[in-house]
């Protein structure tokens, strides 16, 4: 076990740290599994890949990736799901291929079935070779809520009042955001070969101390992953 702790000036540092983490599982296997959040936090890591991409310096063409969470209900069509973001952010500008990817299906009728079937497809390859992972103001990861369990799987579950304050500004209202969500569970998370927490702004400093400061904790869902065999976080946060 390892936790690495990369503190970055600036946004540009932080994007160039994060685009190597996920670089170097990609250069040594272009077929990795790869799992990525999606939201502010890791954009500029996206944005720093894609340029990589575009000059020829990686490949992302073959990852396989997995999608990490989503709201229930809420149609791929819909822009604000958590799915066309991730294929505006990630697999268009990586040039990854969506026959390439596995759906954590939250607009499926059977959600349970959903679940099974993303877990049992997880299994079969093995598992995440790399977690870009973002970090939420109560200390979620994916859509993890506390109190969590560390050992579970693929799950459906209720959106905190916390983190529908933090969807506000993408759904215009508190009525509007989904108050339901589907997501990896942590068992699997904390299996990655390779977990990249990526911590930016002063609303994430609390969450971030309690992830880093002691024994894991279902209050902080993210503490989980210090245990992981690869686990880093970079962040813009200073004074930790």
């Amino acid at each position: 076990m390892s936790v690495a702790v990369t503190r970055c000036a600036d946004e540009r540092e932080l994007a160039r740290a994060g685009a190597d983490a996920v670089a170097d599982v990609v250069s040594r296997d272009a077929r990795a599994v790869a799992t990525f959040a999606t939201g502010n936090s890791a954009a500029p890591i996206y944005r720093e890949l894609a340029e990589r991409v575009a000059r020829r310096e990686m490949d992302c063409s073959r990852l396989r990736v997995f999608e990490l969470d989503g709201y229930v209900g809420i149609p791929v069509s819909d822009r604000r799901s958590l799915y066309a973001w991730l294929i505006r952010d990630v697999l268009v500008p990586l040039r990854i291929p969506e026959a390439n990817v596995t759906r954590l299906r939250g607009e499926d009728a059977d959600l349970a079935a959903a679940c099974r079937e993303y877990d049992r497809r997880l299994d079969e390859v093995g598992g995440y070779d790399v977690a870009l992972l973002g970090l939420g103001p109560n200390g979620h990861v994916a859509f993890n809520e506390p109190p969590a369990d560390p050992d579970s799987d693929a799950h459906v579950l209720g959106v905190t009042d916390e983190s529908v304050a933090s969807a506000v500004r993408y759904w215009g209202s508190p009525e509007a955001v989904p108050r339901r969500a589907i997501t990896t569970g942590l068992k699997r998370l904390r299996a990655a070969r390779r977990a990249v927490l990526v911590a930016r702004g002063e609303a994430k400093r609390d969450a971030l101390i309690r992830t880093l400061s002691g024994a894991p904790d279902p209050m902080t869902p993210a503490s989980f992953l210090v245990r992981s065999a690869d686990f880093r976080v970079i962040t813009d946060l200073s004074g930790l």
